[in-house]
């Protein structure tokens, strides 16, 4: 939306946008991170968004005729604003509060209008997103009740809404229930999936010399093999891959089951820590 004086009129009789309040439900933190991305990656390079009288964000997404709003907690001059409250589009000279799902779907269309191509993931990676932030805020009294044990292992369990510029932050593989054993948000903790892996079958690259020597200490393994420490979550998706089940059958590669010790997940799920 063009910063001139038209858009402003044309929403200069709305309601105030309600006062800053604190990020409290998925539905809202879904909108938001949408939003952020609308903002930072069409509307804010288009010249489609301005801050209107009121306080509150007028977005546009010129292609579909939709006009949005939403409150700000706070006002950035490049751009990086806090969202507040649900997000509305105009209608028919008023406002109407818009569902994530709903704004999903005017963002889907935007981008279809804008590029020519249809994105037929995007609304189930929003929902799978939004089924995350929501299992996050079930898991935080869990999370709570088993503190981490170091201030880096807290921050990156904390983040429950995940990063604020990617349009599905908690889009995740399966449901809930599949992956809240491995969720950072629950303060999750288990041991890595031991296999053993002949040596030739083998290819690594370290920074340093000796710099695996934590992971090849957790469990021996006979001789010529190589000790391969897997997520359990991820050997769970493929254990039953049919090149994994002949190396299986072959004894090119043996399973060790899990084993000792303990690792934390981090933000992004995969990646794990292991603090003394």
């Amino acid at each position: 939306m063009p910063t001139t004086s038209s858009p402003s009129s044309a929403v200069s009789s709305a309601a105030p946008v309600s006062p800053a309040t604190a990020l409290v439900s998925a539905d809202h933190a879904t909108a938001h991170t949408l939003l952020n991305c609308l903002l930072r990656e069409v509307s804010g390079p288009e010249h489609q968004t301005v801050v209107a009288d009121d306080g509150g964000l007028r977005l546009r997404l010129p292609r579909s005729g939709v006009l949005l709003r939403v409150g700000l907690r706070r006002t950035s001059l490049i751009g990086a604003h806090r969202f507040t409250g649900p997000v509305s589009e105009q209608r028919d000279g008023s406002w109407a509060e818009v569902s994530w799902r709903g704004l999903a779907e005017r963002i889907q269309r935007e981008l279809q209008l804008r590029t020519g191509v249809r994105n037929d993931e995007f609304l189930a990676q929003v929902a799978s997103s939004h089924a995350g932030m929501t299992a996050a805020l079930q898991e935080r009294e869990k999370a709570t009740g088993n503190p981490a044990p170091d201030a880096y292992l807290a921050s990156e369990q904390s983040l429950f809404f995940g990063h604020r510029f990617h349009p599905t932050p908690k889009a995740r593989t399966g449901s809930p229930a599949s992956w809240s054993l491995f969720a950072p948000e629950a303060g999750a903790r288990f041991p890595l999936h031991h296999l053993a892996v002949r040596r030739e079958y083998v290819r690594e690259e370290t920074a340093y010399a000796g710099a695996l020597a934590p992971l090849d200490r957790q469990r021996p393994v006979p001789d010529g093999y190589r000790l391969l420490p897997a997520h359990p979550w991820q050997y769970a998706m493929l254990r039953e891959h049919r090149v994994l089940r002949a190396a299986l059958d072959r004894g090119d590669i043996l399973d060790l089951w899990p084993g000792e010790p303990d690792f934390a997940p981090t933000a992004s799920v995969r990646t794990l820590y292991y603090g003394r």
